[in-house]
Parts: C-alpha cells; sequence; structure tokens
C-alpha cells in the first residue's frame, strides 16, 4: 500500500512542476486571468506511468469539482437569501414611523437562513478538505482581481470594517472613518460608496426582472395607506407615488418562496449581477481643508455675462414689436386727432424709430447676473448618491456645523440647506467622512478635533493597520487570520493565476514573513503602543519608543517589494533602504526603524552591514554609516510554488484527509503526515539551501580585501539577509561596485 503523504508530495511537485514549466514558457500562466479554468484545473491528474497516483489524481480532481459545485450552490442561496431579506426589510419600512426597516417575522426568517449558510459554509471548510482548498482558491483569485482593480484586498480586517460602514449607510447614519496615514482610510471610504450604489442598484435591477419575470409585477393600489408609507420613506417628491420605480420596489407583492422561483433566481440573478459589475459608479468627493466653507459644500454664486436677447424667432419678435407699437398709437389717437396727415406720418415714423430702438437695447444687451453653480453635497442629496468628504476635520467647526440637519434626517425626509431653503434627501444618499487620528506621540498639522455634538451625529469607524503576528517564524503553527499582512505582501507578489515566482522560495519566504512583522511592530509604535517583541527593556519602565512621523505601512511595504522586483535588482534589505529608509527624514524615527529592521534579521553584519544603536537625539544614520563593504547582487533563477502552495502558505493546511473511497481504500494508506501542506511548502528548496551555505562560506573565505565581519544575525537563520548568493545578499566591501563587480548578475543553478 502507498501512503496517502507520499502520493499527496508527489501530486503536489508535479504541480508545482507545471506552475514552473508555465512560468518559464513566457508566463504563460501569469497571462491567465484567475477565476477561470486556472482554478478549474486545480488537484488534476498527472500523466505519469504511476497507476495509483494517476488513480489519486483523478479522485482529488472529482472531489475538487463536487466541492466547486457544493460552493456555487451555497453562494447562490445566500444571495437569494439576501434579496428576500432585503424585500422583507423595505417592506418593514410600512411598519415604521420614520420609514425606516425595521425587524419582522419575514426579515428575521431570511436572516436565520443565511446565517445557516454561512454557518454551513464555515463547517464545510473545517472538515472537508476538498472544500476549504477549493474556498481557499476563491479567495486567492478575488485578492488577485482586488489587486489587478487597485482596490484593497478583502483580508477579514477590512471586511469588518467594511461591514460596519455599509450597515451604518443602510440605516441612514453617516460614517466617519479615522485612523493613520497610510492605511488606506479614503480608498476605503470611496470602495464602501461604490458598494453601496452598487448594492441598491443590483437589488432594484433583480427586483425588477425577478417580478416581471415570474408574473408576480402588480401596480399596488394608491390608496393602501401601507403603500404609501413606504413611497413617502423612499422619497416620493422625486417621483410620482404611482410610478412603478416605487410601487414595484418598494411594495411589491409577495413572490412565492419556491423551488421554481428558486431556479428562476438562479438565472437571473448571475446576469443581472455581471450587468451591474460592469456599471461605471462613482460617489461625490470633497477634499476637506481649511479654506473650505460652507457654501463651497453646497453651492457657489459666480457672476456670469449674460444676453438678454430672447429666444423667440426673429418674426415672433417682429411681430412682437409691431404689436407694442400698434398698441402705442391706439393709446394716443385723441392726441393725433387734430393733426395733418403728414404732422401724423411724421409722427408716427419718429414713434416707431424710438420704439423699436428702446425694444431692441432692452431685449438684446449684455450683462452681469449672479448664478448659483450646485456643488457636492447639494447633487448627491438631489441626486440620490453619496458623498465622501476627505479630511474633513480639516474643515472649520463653524462651517460644518452647516451639515447637522442633513446629518439626522434619513431618506424620504425634508432637510433644511441654509441659502436653499427646505430640500428632500432622495433615497441612496449618503455621506463619508474620513479623518487622521492623531495620538500623543502623533499630530496632523492643520487637523482639528470635532465637536462632541457634531461627530455624535455619525457611526466613527477606526481603521488602523490590518493585523499581523509579530514574533515567532512561519510554520504549520502559525493562525492565518492574525497574518493578514503577510497575505497582502504575497498577494501582491502572485502571477495572475495564483502561482508564486520567487528567488530561492526557501529562503525568500521567511524573509518577507519578516518583514511584515517589522512592519506591524512599526505600526504599533506609531500607534503609541510601546512595547517590542524580544526586548528586554519591555515593562521595566526605559523609554518607551516613538515613532512621530515615519511608519513602515502597506503603501510603503508595496514601495519596498517594487524596488525589490522580485530580486533582480537588488536585495530586500537594500530595497528596505532604497525603497522607504533613505526618504525617512526624521533622525529619530530612522535610528528607531534602522535598529527594528536589524533586529527582524536585515542588514546583516555577514551581508557588508552594520546598524549601530543610537540614542535619541542623535543624528541620522547614513548609508555609508551602515554600509561596511562594497555592495554585490547576484541574481538567483526563479522557483514557482504552485497555487496550492500558495494556499497552505496565505491560509494554513486545512482540515486533514481522514477517508477515501472504497476502490482506493485498498492501495491507499491514510497515515498520520498526511496533510502537512505547510511543510511541504516551506520544505521546497532544503538541499538548494545548505548547498548555497557550503558556497556562502567558500565565498567568504576566499573573499579578497577586508576580513570577513563576524557576528551575525537572526538573517543568518532565517535567509533575511544572507550573504552575496541569497535573496538577500550583498557582498563585504565599502562602496557601491555593483556594475563593476563581475560577480554580479551571477547564479547557482539548484541543480
Amino acid at each position: 500500500m502507498r501512503k496517502l503523504s507520499e502520493l499527496e508530495k508527489e501530486r503536489r511537485d508535479d504541480l508545482r512542476a507545471k506552475a514552473q514549466t508555465a512560468f518559464s514558457g513566457s508566463c504563460q500562466a501569469a497571462q491567465k486571468p484567475p477565476g477561470q479554468a486556472s482554478l478549474e484545473s486545480s488537484g488534476s491528474a498527472s500523466d505519469t506511468d504511476d497507476p495509483v497516483l494517476a488513480a489519486y489524481g483523478r479522485y482529488i480532481a472529482g472531489k475538487r469539482a463536487a466541492a466547486r459545485d457544493t460552493l456555487r450552490q451555497i453562494e447562490l442561496e445566500e444571495a437569494y437569501e439576501a434579496w428576500l431579506l432585503a424585500a422583507a426589510q423595505q417592506k418593514s419600512r410600512a411598519l415604521s414611523v420614520n420609514g425606516e426597516k425595521r425587524s419582522t417575522p419575514q426579515s428575521r426568517k431570511h436572516a436565520a437562513r443565511l446565517a445557516a449558510l454561512r454557518q454551513k459554509k464555515e463547517a464545510l471548510c473545517a472538515s472537508d478538505p476538498d472544500f476549504f482548498c477549493v474556498c481557499r482558491e476563491t479567495d486567492l483569485a478575488e485578492d488577485l482581481a482586488e489587486e489587478r482593480a487597485g482596490r484593497l484586498v478583502g483580508v477579514p480586517y477590512l471586511l469588518r470594517a467594511k461591514k460596519q460602514i455599509a450597515d451604518s449607510l443602510n440605516a441612514g447614519i453617516p460614517v466617519y472613518l479615522v485612523g493613520h496615514l497610510g492605511s488606506g482610510k479614503t480608498q476605503l471610504a470611496i470602495e464602501c460608496a461604490v458598494d453601496y450604489m452598487r448594492e441598491n442598484l443590483l437589488w432594484e435591477q433583480l427586483t425588477k426582472r425577478m417580478y416581471s419575470e415570474c408574473g408576480g409585477l402588480r401596480k399596488s393600489s394608491s390608496s393602501d395607506p401601507a403603500a404609501q408609507t413606504v413611497k413617502s420613506a423612499a422619497g416620493s417628491t422625486a417621483k410620482s407615488a404611482d410610478s412603478p420605480e416605487y410601487s414595484d420596489l418598494f411594495r411589491f407583492p409577495d413572490l412565492p418562496d419556491t423551488p421554481e422561483t428558486f431556479k428562476k433566481f438562479c438565472t437571473i440573478y448571475p446576469e443581472v449581477k455581471a450587468e451591474v459589475d460592469r456599471a461605471d459608479l462613482h460617489p461625490y468627493f470633497i477634499a476637506g481643508s481649511h479654506n473650505l466653507t460652507a457654501e463651497d459644500m453646497f453651492f457657489e454664486k459666480t457672476l456670469k455675462l449674460s444676453h438678454s436677447e430672447g429666444r423667440e424667432s426673429n418674426e415672433a419678435q417682429l411681430e412682437q414689436l409691431i404689436h407694442g407699437f400698434m398698441d402705442f398709437i391706439r393709446q394716443n389717437e385723441s392726441i393725433m386727432a387734430d393733426m395733418t396727415q403728414d404732422q401724423r406720418l411724421e409722427l408716427m415714423l419718429a414713434g416707431w424709430k424710438t420704439f423699436s430702438g428702446m425694444y431692441i437695447a432692452e431685449n438684446s444687451g449684455y450683462g452681469t447676473t449672479v448664478e448659483k453653480i450646485e456643488k457636492e453635497v447639494l447633487k448627491a442629496l438631489k441626486e440620490g448618491k453619496p458623498v465622501i468628504i476627505d479630511e474633513i476635520n480639516t474643515i472649520a467647526m463653524a462651517n460644518l456645523i452647516a451639515l447637522n440637519d442633513i446629518l439626522q434626517h434619513h431618506a424620504g425626509q425634508t432637510a433644511y440647506i441654509t441659502g436653499i431653503g427646505s430640500l428632500t434627501i432622495h433615497p441612496g444618499f449618503c455621506l463619508i467622512g474620513t479623518g487622521n487620528l492623531s495620538t500623543g506621540t502623533v499630530s496632523y498639522e492643520g487637523t482639528n478635533t470635532l465637536n462632541p455634538a457634531f461627530q455624535s451625529r455619525f457611526t466613527t469607524v477606526v481603521y488602523n493597520y490590518v493585523p499581523q503576528t509579530e514574533s515567532g517564524d512561519l510554520n504549520r503553527d502559525a493562525d492565518p487570520s492574525q497574518n493578514e499582512l503577510f497575505r497582502l505582501l504575497l498577494g501582491h507578489l502572485c502571477n495572475a493565476d495564483g502561482t508564486l515566482s520567487l528567488p530561492d522560495p526557501a529562503q525568500t519566504i521567511p524573509a518577507l514573513w519578516h518583514l511584515a512583522q517589522m512592519a506591524r511592530v512599526s505600526q504599533d509604535i506609531f500607534e503609541g503602543r510601546t512595547e517590542i517583541p524580544g526586548n528586554p527593556d519591555n515593562g521595566t519602565g526605559t523609554d518607551s519608543p516613538v515613532l512621530s512621523e515615519a511608519v513602515l505601512s502597506i503603501r510603503g511595504l508595496i514601495h519596498v517589494l517594487d524596488r525589490w522586483n522580485y530580486g533582480e535588482d537588488e536585495d530586500l534589505s537594500m530595497a528596505l533602504w532604497d525603497g522607504f529608509l533613505s526618504s525617512v527624514t526624521n533622525a529619530d524615527d530612522r535610528n528607531l526603524l534602522l535598529a527594528l529592521a536589524a533586529r527582524y534579521g536585515f542588514f546583516p553584519e555577514s551581508g557588508g552591514w552594520h546598524v549601530e544603536a543610537r540614542a535619541r537625539g542623535s543624528a541620522p544614520l547614513t548609508y555609508d554609516d551602515i554600509r561596511t563593504a562594497p555592495y554585490r547582487h547576484r541574481i538567483l533563477p526563479m522557483q514557482t510554488l504552485s497555487r496550492e502552495d500558495v494556499i497552505a502558505l496565505l491560509f494554513g493546511d486545512g482540515p486533514k484527509r481522514t477517508e477515501i473511497d472504497a476502490d482506493l481504500g485498498d492501495r491507499i494508506l491514510i497515515d498520520e503526515a498526511a496533510g502537512r501542506n505547510l511543510d511541504l511548502a516551506l520544505s521546497l528548496g532544503d538541499s538548494l539551501r545548505e548547498l548555497e551555505h557550503s558556497a556562502a562560506l567558500l565565498d567568504c573565505i576566499t573573499a579578497e580585501g577586508d576580513d570577513v565581519v563576524k557576528g551575525g544575525s537572526a538573517a543568518d537563520r532565517t535567509g533575511a539577509g544572507e550573504s552575496a548568493n541569497r535573496p538577500d545578499g550583498s557582498g563585504t566591501r565599502k562602496g557601491d561596485d555593483v556594475a563593476g563587480d563581475s560577480s554580479a548578475g551571477e547564479s547557482r543553478d539548484p541543480s
């Protein structure tokens, strides 16, 4: 009998070999969009002469296909219940005094069903290894799609914040989103506003299609008091109360909750969702500043040079002129009665010239008029769109008070705007404000503290930096839910089909892991959390570390990774210096960040670096201060991890396979080592690492010039910073001679 762990290793080796071949072949795999055929082939049987391995591969492919069908079915049921829940909540507005949605037996029924479906999916992920893999493949594909679209990657921390914001907006409560620099507040606000618009559009379009194609569409009676209440809550002043938009969408009859209805939904939903996803939706956006006035948010007064010529045709104007002149003649007939004919004709000609001249001057002159141009908040109120006020805490409080009446009213209600008057808030309007979060050590110039009474009108959401474990190594015991920053880094580096090509993954992956840890610690210090993992001074009362201006945020990490360029241009230590640390202008911040990087294995002495500890108030460390040898970088060949390797790195092993089909049971033995996928991924390149370590020692022994700097750091054990032939390698002489070094560009063959 064959051990399951051995077969699984051989299958994964085959997937890894195929990924490497695809990457080497002009990156053909990277050109495939994720979520299509590339994901369907996961776990497929390989072309092999081993009958047991081939049968096992076919078995895995079949199980994955069945898991995908199950996942699609659950997702369709979730969408169906979510649509019915939204419909029930809209109908519940008729029961509310203010036209707001409220809980009803019908809405609670669908909410319970929706929760049961989510629990079912979680239970399958925890018990079925194939369902777990398929779900994580979907998550990875969505991550890559978000990365490609320039959106925030949907890690759990982000999704929780989005849900909190969406719940507030759906309840008609504005949101105040605060956090530190580089956390992505503005982008999050934009995405939440677009998602809010897209969800409303999806619900409306889906409802129209379902009721038209299911035969249940009929107008509600205008005499129905419940319908009238709902129409009022929906904003009946913007459209006729009997218009189909409101009578059908906000007070439609119940469709029978039957298999036939669900079957129709499964046909309509994908089509409508695809159409809505293609819609180009944009919220209104205001950039806050201390110069922004209340009028700037609602309207702008301008002087306009206008031409007063009427819009009538020339014939109409001539006719109007003649009628006016004849009225003048008739009114003065008694005066002209005593005149001779010649005198009357002369008077009439003079009067015509005068009258026509005055008419022309009055109707075709130029002048200036005061015109009001509607601005973002007023447009959003009238059109039913979200509006974002970025950096709202930079606007003077005296001007923000103009928003008070709007903030405490909901769609369908009337708010008063100074200079405009009363205005009905159209459905779809919502407001999101963003602001920087000042602390005792970090202060953002030009910002103000919002008045508590004003801020109480908002739901305040604090959004800072994503979670990341700050100590320990990347191993099978790591909790993926706490390593979201590491997930963002790998997602940025993945190929389009979900595979991951890196120079010496066995060394580079731990280095990226420590880079994520170092960034998270810097973020904690910046936020005012003072302890550093592994620091013996924690809790001793010594001076706490402080970062007042600089922090390694996700924005900075992306700059570092782009500068690194998979080790083609430079190693991670040099990329960390060039892409981030060299731009830190605050001396204390730079010195502390350098010391923190060295603690996590970067800038190792064995690689030609030396980072000395400097007290607060000292001069900033420069490149010449920390570099003790000429920088030399060797480019290593790329190795590609399969999509399943990436899933194991990002989400863990998942559940173990505890059973197998009867026709394979007599040929495959399920052993204890089965299912340790993360160990397999991390063990890739062990032999290569040993060979390269021996080569590194030989290079150091035979190096010309200065003696090798003794010492070392965590980099020698983790690969975060190794000698010249490592992903983070560097040489042993002071000065920069990358171009002139004959070894630059050399690589070691893994074989």
